[in-house]
């Protein structure tokens, strides 16, 4: 079986290491809970390294 990011990269968490920190903060399980499921797995994909994020992007050149 092929290497993971993770391997490379092991502060890179789980889906269910994610999910579970986020249970376990109320106000951001109640932010969580509003978005739509798209933007849920967005989410988790950035964060376990699955996806990038698009930097190149408008609306995140304008924050910067």
């Amino acid at each position: 079986m092929g290497k993971t990011l993770r391997d490379y990269f092991p502060m890179i968490r789980t889906r269910e290491e994610i999910i579970t920190d986020i249970e376990h903060m109320p106000m951001v399980q109640s932010l969580y809970k509003t978005w739509k499921s798209e933007e849920k797995e967005a989410f988790l994909d950035i964060c376990t390294g699955t996806r990038g994020v698009k930097m190149m992007y408008d609306s995140f050149l304008r924050r910067l």
